[in-house]
């Protein structure tokens, strides 16, 4: 008998871990401002971090000199695909 009563306490203990367990929580008050403030930084990164980057390379670039070489590659660069067609089409 005694074990009987055994059982069936467990499985209170059991019934009341698991309501404990599964209760709903309510999140806290500040969650939503961590969040907020959290996703603000995580946006304002990849939205500056790509820019600076792109400005240092630039500005890098300027004080070595390589800002003519890297125009003229460009504007060669441009005329290049022209001249290929232009050859392309006096073949056929």
């Amino acid at each position: 008998m005694s074990e009987a009563g055994h059982g069936l306490t467990s499985s209170l203990d059991v019934e009341r871990l698991l309501a404990d367990a599964l209760r709903p929580i309510e999140p806290p008050e500040r969650l939503s401002g961590r969040f907020e403030d959290t996703l603000s930084a995580v946006i304002a990164l990849a939205v500056f971090l790509p820019l600076v980057v792109v400005l240092t390379s630039g500005w890098v670039m300027f004080h070595m000199g390589d800002d003519v070489k890297i125009l003229a590659m460009l504007a060669a660069g441009d005329l290049e695909p022209d001249h290929i067609e232009g050859g392309a089409r006096g073949q056929e």
